[in-house]
């Protein structure tokens, strides 16, 4: 049945990627007469090491001496630890000589580091000209006195003494280690030149440093949807960002959008200096731009052109799109009562995108990479695509990761995903009230102030709010945007003041946060539950085993009134550990190393034991080491995950909650991390972007639909509509047979629900005669199945007005290794293709139920349905692939795995 409904909402929009090239690994450059990019091949030595290598720019050192053959994989087995001793105990200096022509306007050259990773000495034909500790800052140095008409040098100096120190030398926080990262002896897992390196000529114009266009929404408060025909007013401030080195005189700026009349207006610098240019622009019933699942992702160019009497030219653009965000902390059914409140409510914590109150269906997001010289663009951008095939339309930036490159921000706008944005603050990487600090603060927010996705800018995680992050932090970034909603932290329970209670957005005052230590739990904004791997001795956890309970079906809340004028939470954070598949994992282990007990698998953070055990049994070995045993663990880690975190959504989604955030989207590497997407760099037995992991198709199946169904524990069960939209729906609810796929129908319930979101309706499955709720025992019983729910699940679909179904559930009623499970047999008769949206076509066969089938292939890509009830008969799934279909590649990797093969009698249990 599911199979049937992902073909009809399957939609054909999803073959190309626009070319995602290198470039958009790029930054915005300074806007200059002459750039020179001086990116590629540079030298690579240490003399203390004996090593004379070549390196790429950008790039970073470890990926340099793998590029060299200096060892293996950095992240195969142990090779991180085993050879960390090149990296810790060396000087390693990067070089490249260059030639250079004045041109005949040159007032000054720049030199520009776009990002350097971390503690380098710089210099220029042997002077020195400065050092770069903050990963997150881009380098400007004036090299013009120290540079020559021909060859030039250029130095970076990267000193193993350099002090680690975490205020002095910022880089991204997760570094060296974390619970989902390798764990390396230095907190520097790498460095290097990770950004472009490249002069600007200064001439008598200057440089364009930075375009910073802010949007305000001018109109009332919406309280209904805002439409392209009907919106606004709204405003364009426009900031142009410049530095001269010589006065300029006679030039002009001319703005050009599709929104707004040109606008030219001289421009005169009285001499060598920083400035900034306003501009306003006015614009009424744009297209808007929505979240995924809402509507269009309208976006409309800004063109800059900068000139001089002397014919110089200068062209820079932005590119922006409308969207009213606000975050909504206090009841809004008549906001003129909030209007000139400070301060944020305690009511609930709610996103509300272009009148509209949005259910945020989210996942945390970690750097891909550990190795900057491995970021890829495609896969950036194939990431956020899977996020948003995967029905989410929010990602949190995490504050131990990166500012992302431009291609991440790009997709997010493009795809319709809101982006919650952590400075670069966690626990252990704290502010200091610097220059340096306060440099990145400002570049950061000026570089990113384009995107239209990114709604919230937030100080820090977990880090308890107030001090610096009030006085520093936040003040610095309240004060370079305006358009924006900030945020104390995450999780946190708002302001006290410094933001208006309508809107959530800058409100000029001081910001002062709700106090609330770190870890503790707020009112509106949650972190947890987390889920851990344990049961054997990692470099994460002791060997203690612990269960975590079965709860199948899940204990759903107790009902209580729900809507967007009720008391709610958010939860920001909450996850479950997990391996992912043995393609991914296999790829950067020996053979010897196949197994969960394995010597390598101590380093790869979290065990699996007691989801193995919890799910399937406690009779196998998890100690065997070879292909069919890890595939199996593998299997059964994921199957795992993804009951556990299905049944917490269950649970969540029950209660009156407005944001629901997964720790974490993707992994950073192969291992027993959070993710519900694996590693995603290309590479042997990993999918460009990361494969998704089966709760990533439960996600987009069930947990993360905008019509949401689930019975409990009690036969009690809840359809919630968070679409903004009313409802009409026919509830149809099935026990199906494991071993004949027959569905017999329990009860039929007819509702209305009003537009969400928030909204929900609780019923009964199977009422008793006096009206109370038959127990699963009975119900079972009575149509045909065992009591215990050994030889039958849980259907429920959710048709619409016309009949279509909206949206299901299937739920087991007992764990995978009590089910009586016979062997589904599964054949695949076709792999065909492509179709004419560039898909192949898989057609199997089951004898029956294949309970839990996973299909995994090493073609970048993904499935349509994976994870699921595979029906008794014919069916037909399809492959989506990212790139170009190669039908063999597909064909010959495809595997088919199942609950019953891993369980006592199946083929592959225990060997």
């Amino acid at each position: 049945m599911n199979i049937i409904l992902k073909l009809l909402v399957l939609t054909a929009v999803v073959a190309v990627v626009h070319g995602a090239s290198q470039e958009y690994l790029l930054d915005i450059p300074i806007g200059a007469t002459r750039l020179t990019y001086l990116d590629g091949v540079w030298d690579l030595y240490s003399p203390s090491a004996g090593q004379n290598l070549k390196a790429s720019v950008p790039g970073d050192l470890i990926t340099d001496m793998f590029n060299n053959d200096m060892f293996l994989d950095p992240l195969y087995n142990t090779t991180w630890t085993t050879e960390s001793h090149w990296w810790n105990d060396h000087d390693w200096v990067y070089q490249t000589t260059f030639n250079y022509t004045f041109a005949p306007n040159a007032q000054e050259v720049l030199l520009v580091f776009d990002g350097v990773k971390m503690g380098a000495n710089i210099s220029v034909n042997g002077v020195n000209v400065g050092e770069a500790l903050d990963e997150f800052t881009r380098y400007v140095f004036e090299v013009k006195n120290y540079l020559v008409n021909g060859e030039n040098k250029i130095t970076v100096i990267f000193d193993a003494g350099q002090p680690v120190d975490r205020v002095e030398n910022r880089f991204m926080g997760c570094s060296g280690g974390w619970d989902w990262a390798p764990y390396s002896e230095s907190k520097t897992f790498s460095k290097g030149i990770y950004k472009s390196v490249y002069t600007a000529t200064v001439s008598e114009l200057g440089v364009i440093t930075n375009v910073v266009p802010q949007v305000f929404y001018n109109g009332e408060y919406p309280t209904a949807a805002l439409t392209d025909s009907n919106n606004g007013p709204w405003t364009v401030e426009l900031s142009v960002h410049m530095w001269a080195a010589t006065a300029t005189n006679e030039a002009t700026i001319t703005i050009e959008t599709d929104f707004a009349p040109a606008q030219t207006f001289p421009v005169s610098l009285p001499g060598p200096g920083t400035y900034i240019i306003n501009a306003t622009l006015d614009a009424s019933n744009v297209k808007l731009w929505w979240p995924n699942g809402y509507g269009a992702q309208n976006l409309y160019d800004v063109n800059i052109t900068y000139t001089d009497a002397l014919h110089d030219q200068i062209t820079v653009n932005r590119r922006i799109g409308f969207r009213a965000f606000a975050m909504v902390t206090a009841d809004d059914s008549n906001p003129a009562a909030l209007k000139g409140v400070e301060g944020s409510g305690n009511l609930t914590m709610r996103f509300k995108v272009n009148g509209v109150d949005v259910f945020a269906r989210g996942a945390n997001f970690i750097p891909m990479e550990e190795l900057e010289g491995r970021a890829n663009a495609e896969a950036i951008r194939y990431l956020v695509r899977n996020a948003k095939d995967g029905n989410l339309n929010t990602l949190r930036v995490w504050g131990g990761g990166l500012f992302m490159y431009e291609e991440f921000y790009n997709a997010c706008d493009e795809y319709g995903i809101m982006v919650y944005h952590d400075m670069m603050y966690t626990e252990g990487f704290v502010p200091e009230a610097t220059p340096m600090q306060a440099e990145e603060l400002r570049g950061q927010i000026r570089r990113l102030s384009q995107h239209t996705c990114i709604v919230i800018w937030n100080a820090c995680n977990e880090c308890g709010t107030g001090g610096l992050y009030d006085s520093f932090v936040m003040t610095i970034v309240a004060e370079e945007d305006k358009s924006r909603v900030i945020w104390p932290s995450s999780p946190s329970n708002g302001w006290i003041s410094g933001v208006d209670r309508l809107w959530g957005l800058p409100s000029g005052k001081p910001v002062v946060s709700v106090p609330v230590p770190a870890f503790t739990t707020p009112i509106i904004e949650h972190h947890g539950y987390y889920f851990h791997g344990n049961g054997w001795s990692t470099i994460q956890n002791n060997s203690e085993l612990v269960l975590l309970g079965l709860n199948l079906p899940e204990v759903l809340a107790t009902p209580v009134p729900t809507g967007k004028y009720q008391p709610s939470f958010f939860t920001s954070e909450f996850g479950s550990s997990g391996t992912s598949s043995f393609e991914s994992m296999s790829a950067f282990l020996s053979a010897d190393n196949w197994g969960l007990h394995s010597p390598a698998m101590y380093q790869r953070n979290y065990a699996c034991d007691n989801f193995i055990y919890q799910y399937f049994g406690n009779t196998q070995n998890l100690d065997l080491i070879g292909q069919t045993a890890f595939q199996r663990q593998m299997y059964q880690c994921m199957i795992g995950q993804a009951l556990n975190v299905k049944g917490y959504l269950e649970n969540r989604r029950s209660m009156n909650t407005f944001g629901l955030f997964i720790w974490q989207l993707n992994e950073i590497w192969p291992t027993g991390g959070w993710g519900i997407v694996e590693y995603g760099t290309p590479g042997t037995g990993q999918s460009i972007g990361g494969r998704w992991k089966p709760i990533m198709h439960f996600l987009q199946d069930t947990c993360y639909t905008d019509i949401f169904v689930a019975c409990g524990a009690d036969a009690y069960c809840i359809l919630k509509n968070d679409a903004p939209y009313p409802f009409s729906a026919t509830i149809k609810a099935y026990l199906v047979s494991f071993s004949t796929g027959k569905q017999t129908e329990v009860s039929t319930t007819t509702v209305t629900l009003d537009a969400g979101a928030g909204i929900s309706h609780w019923w009964c499955l199977n009422p008793s005669s006096t009206g109370a709720c038959n127990n699963y025992s009975t119900i079972l019983s009575s149509f045909g199945c065992e009591p215990t729910g050994i030889d039958c699940y849980l259907l429920t679909e959710v048709l619409d007005s016309n009949g279509q179904i909206a949206t299901y559930n299937e739920q087991l009623l007992n764990g995978p290794s009590s089910l009586k499970l016979q062997d589904p047999n599964i054949q695949i008769l076709s792999v065909t293709g492509p179709s004419a949206e560039g898909y192949a076509n898989i057609v199997v066969t089951a004898e029956a139920v294949g309970v839990l089938t996973v299909f995994t292939t090493r073609h970048d890509g993904r499935f349509s349905d994976n994870a699921m009830m595979l029906p008794v008969g014919q069916s037909s799934i399809q492959f989506i692939p990212y790139g170009t279909l190669d039908l063999d590649l597909l064909a010959q990797s495809l595997r088919v795995e199942h609950a019953q093969m891993y369980l006592p009698g199946g083929s592959s249990y225990n060997n």
